[in-house]
């Protein structure tokens, strides 16, 4: 028992602030990108410089990493890699792993060069971004460690327009008859490929409505919400409900009245690869209320 009261008394005089072994660093955080479905290991982008003040000897530094937390649980810190000069290969880092040593006091900083971090893969982990934390028991430096799981999004959404007008009002034509959204990068918003001329031909005052339903693809559904229509007044507005895109103004009238409708998309981590594809419907009604602009 007296030499577990020995041991905890020698870690907490190393890590705290008068530690006789310094450590500074090139910088304190580590970013590691890859695909969602990728397998084997990946390694950092920036490789880590240590340099080491020492009062003591001899002397080692080192470094431990934790759970990577992210939004589908944890990864765990065996699956995070440490490439140093004393090995000739990648270590797991869920023991202390040595990353310097000396066997003379160090007045003049030592530098410890190509200190490579890495993840290791299995290929089942969800997208998003996993954080945690590289610890030195010897009092080193706190490294900061960020994997960012890119998801592997739509490569296309599709979106067909269907006509639900009133028989007979109104005579309603477009052009392109379909949409697409190439979606080929990191989640975020993308526009479609092209818009939608639509022209209205009636005699009475009318109302036009656009509304969207569920994009579905092969392992899931982009919901309406995520789905986008500018009528022509440079807003955006979520086609989960109907969105008026045309409207007569004035008393009755004959004639054509004329829109072009902008589209887009939003895509997130969660979407899956594959072809995405619904409908944009559009809708007419009388305008029996006093007309305004959107």
């Amino acid at each position: 028992m007296p030499s577990l009261i020995v041991s905890i008394v020698l870690l907490i005089s190393l890590i705290q602030s008068d530690s006789p072994v310094k450590v500074s660093l090139s910088n304190d955080q580590v970013l590691i990108h890859l695909s969602e479905g990728q397998t084997g290991p990946v390694q950092s982008e920036i490789p880590l410089r240590f340099l080491i003040l020492s009062s003591v000897a001899p002397w080692s530094i080192h470094y431990q990493a934790t759970p990577l937390k992210g939004p589908s649980g944890e990864l765990g810190p065996e699956q995070l890699l440490i490439l140093t000069p004393y090995t000739n290969r990648f270590d797991t880092l869920d023991v202390p792993r040595l990353i310097a040593r000396g066997e003379k006091v160090a007045h003049s900083p030592v530098e410890v060069s190509n200190i490579r971090i890495g993840f290791f893969s299995r290929g089942d982990e969800r997208p998003g971004v996993y954080e945690g934390q590289l610890f030195s028991p010897d009092g080193g430096p706190t490294i900061f460690v960020k994997v960012i799981i890119e998801p592997l999004i739509p490569s296309k959404g599709e979106a067909i327009i269907k006509l639900k007008p009133e028989k007979g009002a109104v005579s309603i034509s477009f052009k392109p008859d379909r949409i697409q959204f190439p979606v080929t990068g990191r989640p975020g918003e993308y526009d479609a490929d092209n818009p939608i001329h639509l022209t209205v031909e009636g005699k009475n005052r009318f109302v036009i409505k656009v509304q969207a339903t569920p994009l579905k693809g092969p392992d899931g559904f982009i919901p309406p919400e995520r789905i986008f229509v500018n009528p022509g007044n440079g807003h955006y507005y979520s086609l989960d409900k109907p969105v008026v895109v045309l409207r007569t103004k004035g008393g009755p009238k004959k004639g054509e009245f004329f829109a072009d409708l902008l589209f887009r998309i939003k895509t997130t981590w969660q979407d899956r690869a594959g072809l995405y594809e619904g409908e944009l419907i559009i809708t007419f009604e009388p305008d029996i209320e006093e007309p305004h602009i959107f």
